[in-house]
């Protein structure tokens, strides 16, 4: 939902982006956007308590991740939540844990056809699946990927993701289907929406971790809110109301019992928290900055409704139009310290939105901008201080450009940082081909695409997110491409450095990574996994559809099974963690790759 959170879960609508050139400007004239180890214990559990549904291996009490569970509990009656036993007690094993076992691929709500109850499923990596509970209504992971919450009824549970029993944290007045439910980034409380005692829209927030507190904060008659944010410490909370669509009001407040939230803007676009106690957020006219508490607001830069926080938080890069240009910068969030990130554009030159500009260590700034001649998009970097101004995008014919759709420039850092993937079409005009080019500007752009059919293009055309992606290992490029066959899109991974091999070194030698999907269904996100390539399939054409699960490895292409599920629920989300494992010593989250749902840029 952040895009610094690390939940990695995928909503199964995008949101749209409203289409012109070059960006999100409110002017008219400017595109207005829109705005794991495994979880497997012993099967058991009577009617009403699923259990948690383990393969063979844990079935027994086995230690096949080096944590056990000798003791399954009490598997309960109709009604009561789900525990790692049989109906009587049992035993059951905790595969996964410190010593390995298979990791958690993903946890879904899916409507049983047999029951018709909506239930809590896990697919593991092993591609063994477990019913963890029914008649659930909703489901959030935490950003350290170790907890699931979920609503049952009017009840709020919590359950390890390594497996283990569920703990009732709540009891809930009202809680639908409909509701939003956010971890703070430490994991250690959550907000959801629910109705307080006169049946109005209002906050609850809850300490999970040790049960210190427990605040519910009226809405103020807002009815409906569609996005809610809650501070590293679980101080405050801050949330935007549901319309318009793309913008509406933000407020924030203390998690005090009957605090008052304060309007912080009242057509905001976006919000994050940043270092030393500061909330920024952005509305029609430029940046803001706030205490954390909601006062001291003041506007640190006029922009267009759009701000990148830097990774250490103390520093946001905006877009600002100046006369007919469209200028990047950089300011403080006291609203000092204003940096000019590149010189003189030509004039009516721009600088594009993009996914991400800063560095992963926040030292540089890329961007693509007509800088030098007007209309040629090229990609250039500087240092955070404005300095050391270079292209990186080699020289480019009249008509040939770096890649931008919607009003976004198509290039990406590389994990490290020392390098930048971007689309151009650098060598054939109007042929979109991927390049890669080091950050420092010591060496020429390299092509790392394969050579394409003479209709064929690095796919941007289907939907409004870079269409190509770095591995989390930093040695691949994964990319979309009709690269075999005109308007067949496949999916593509090349080595993205020429002195490292791609690590997903059972490919083909055209690079093809072979996700099995039907002839109505499309791959629309994906993850590498270890050696693996994990992807979420649905029927083409549907903004909310059914979403399952598809592999593709050393062994082969797979279908992850959704066990008990005919089903996915179309209203509910498929929260993916593709690639944690549940190792405490030296735990690894893999980034999701090609997310469905756009961050807010």
């Amino acid at each position: 939902m952040r895009d610094r959170m690390l939940t990695l879960g995928l909503a199964v609508f995008a949101a749209h982006l409203l289409t012109a050139c070059p960006g999100d400007e409110n002017t008219g004239t400017r595109n207005g956007e829109p705005g794991s180890g495994g979880s497997t214990s012993g099967q058991g559990g009577a009617s009403g308590a699923a259990g948690a549904a383990g393969s063979a291996a844990a079935s027994s009490g086995g230690s096949d991740g080096g944590s056990t569970s000798t003791s399954g509990g009490a598997g309960g009656s109709s009604g009561s939540p789900p525990v790692g036993g049989s109906a009587g007690g049992g035993t059951g094993g905790a595969q996964g844990g410190s010593g390995g076992g298979s990791p958690l691929l993903a946890i879904a709500v899916g409507r049983n056809l047999d029951s018709g109850k909506d239930e809590l499923i896990s697919i593991a990596e092993d591609e063994t699946g477990a019913t963890l509970d029914s008649d659930v209504q909703s489901f959030a992971i935490s950003p350290d990927a170790k907890t699931i919450a979920y609503a049952k009824s009017d009840r709020l549970f919590t359950m390890p993701t390594a497996g283990g029993p569920p703990s009732q944290v709540a009891t809930l007045d009202e809680f639908r289907r409909d509701s939003l439910m956010e971890w703070s980034q430490d994991s250690s409380c959550i907000a959801l929406t629910t109705t307080d005692a006169q049946g109005d829209l209002a906050l609850r927030v809850l300490d999970v971790d040790g049960g210190t507190f427990d605040h519910s904060i009226g809405l103020g008659g807002v009815s409906s809110i569609r996005e809610l944010w809650v501070a590293p410490d679980c101080g405050h909370v801050a949330f935007k109301d549901q319309f318009p669509q793309f913008r509406g009001r933000i407020e924030i407040a203390s998690v005090q019992a009957n605090a008052t939230p304060v309007e912080l803007s009242t057509d905001g676009w976006k919000f994050e928290y940043g270092a030393d106690n500061k909330v920024v957020f952005a509305d029609n006219v430029g940046v803001l900055s706030a205490d954390i508490n909601g006062t001291n607001i003041q506007r640190i830069a006029s922009a267009l409704n759009r701000f990148w926080l830097s990774p250490d938080g103390r520093h946001a890069a905006y877009r600002v139009l100046n006369g007919n240009d469209v200028e990047l910068k950089h300011v403080k969030l006291d609203g000092t310290g204003v940096v000019d990130v590149h010189p003189t554009l030509a004039p009516g030159g721009d600088v594009w939105r993009a996914e991400q500009f800063w560095s992963p260590d926040g030292t540089k700034l890329a961007y693509v901008a007509d800088q030098d001649v007007d209309d040629q998009r090229e990609l250039y970097v500087s240092n955070a201080d404005g300095t050391g101004n270079m292209k990186l995008s080699g020289t480019l014919g009249p008509d040939q450009d770096v890649r931008h759709r919607d009003g976004i420039a198509r290039f990406l850092w590389s994990p490290d940082g020392n390098h930048i993937a971007y689309v151009a079409d650098a060598e054939t005009d109007e042929v979109q081909e991927l390049f890669v080019v080091p950050a420092d500007g010591s060496a020429a752009p390299r092509k790392v695409s394969g050579a394409m059919q003479p209709d064929g293009d690095i796919d941007s055309e289907s939907d409004r997110v870079n269409r190509f992606q770095w591995s989390p290992d930093g040695t691949c490029l994964l990319y979309w491409a009709d690269q075999l066959a005109d308007t067949v899109i496949q999916l593509f991974a090349v080595s993205a450095l020429s002195s490292v091999a791609c690590s997903l070194d059972w490919l083909p030698g055209n690079g093809l990574v072979g996700l099995p999907i039907d002839s109505d269904e499309e791959i629309r996100s994906v993850a590498v996994i270890g050696d693996s390539v994990v992807g979420v399939a649905h029927p083409k054409g549907l903004p909310v559809s059914r979403p399952s699960l598809r592999k593709a490895g050393p062994t082969g292409p797979r279908r992850l099974p959704m066990p008990n599920t005919p089903a996915l629920s179309t209203y509910e989300k498929l929260g993916v963690l593709l690639g944690k494992v549940f190792n405490p010593t030296n735990p690894k989250l893999v980034d999701i790759l090609f997310p469905e749902r756009k961050p807010h840029l």
